[in-house]
Parts: structure tokens; sequence; C-alpha cells
């Protein structure tokens, strides 16, 4: 009980600080992408998971110092699609976030997605008529 009023109270106090934007759910981090500066995709860890994906690769990045994670895919064709899905229950239930197409080249991200309070995430891609995500969540 007191880990779910501290989630809601650090919730709260980024909410009502600007932080992040869009809607906060009861305990848990909003979906919104916090803002460039405090969790962008830059120094991750070695990919925390992949998974093949048709011809290509999708995986889960993750910033240790931020607590932030997002979806790469490579070796992707224009028109793949990757995204990250979010969960507080270890998968019972989800939320998807940040889908993003490859318009061009062949490597592209999702945006950065806190992913504290309880959080798990995965990354999952579609490609070459095939989808799949990271495993397990992480």
């Amino acid at each position: 009980m007191i880990k779910k009023v501290a989630v809601g109270m650090a919730t709260a106090a980024l909410a009502l600080s600007g932080l992040t934007t869009g809607t906060a759910h009861a305990g848990q981090a909003s979906d919104a992408i916090v803002p460039l500066g405090t969790c962008h995709p830059v120094n991750p860890v070695p990919a925390a998971h992949q998974a093949r994906v048709g011809h290509a690769t999708v995986q889960l990045r993750y910033n240790t110092t931020t607590h932030c994670a997002w979806g790469k895919i490579i070796n992707a064709k224009k028109n793949d699609k990757v995204w990250v899905d979010r969960t507080y229950d270890n998968g019972k239930t989800y939320t998807h976030l940040g889908a993003t197409t490859v318009k061009y080249g062949s490597d592209t991200h999702t945006p950065a997605y806190y992913d504290g309070g309880g959080a798990k995430m995965r990354a999952c891609a579609h490609s070459g008529g095939v989808t799949h995500c990271t495993w397990p969540w992480y």
C-alpha cells in the first residue's frame, strides 16, 4: 500500500510539474513521453532483449539512468513498424506506445518512455508480414 501511494504521489508530482503530458492512471506513470532531456533514446545499455521479425530485428533498448525504454528496429524495410508495450501486471494487460513506421533507411526507433513505478516493457515490430515482440518483459 505504501509503495502504491508513493508511486501515485510521484506520478502526481510529475504531472503537476509539467514533466509529463497525457493522462496518468492511478498508481502508474503517464502513458506520455517524458520530455526530451529527461527521457530520450541515448546512452542505452546494450539491447536488453531482441527478437527476429521477418527480415528485421527488433530490440528493446534501456537507459539505466533515466529508467526509460524504447524499441528499435534494424535491417527493416520501408513501412515496417516498431512500438513498445508497457505493463504493470506482468503482461496480463498492456498499453501500446510509440508506434513508429520506417519511412526511409533501414533502422528507426520509437520515442522513449518511462518505465519506473513497477512497469515492465517489451518492444514489438511488424516486418515481412510477421509480428513479434521481445521476451521476457524487461
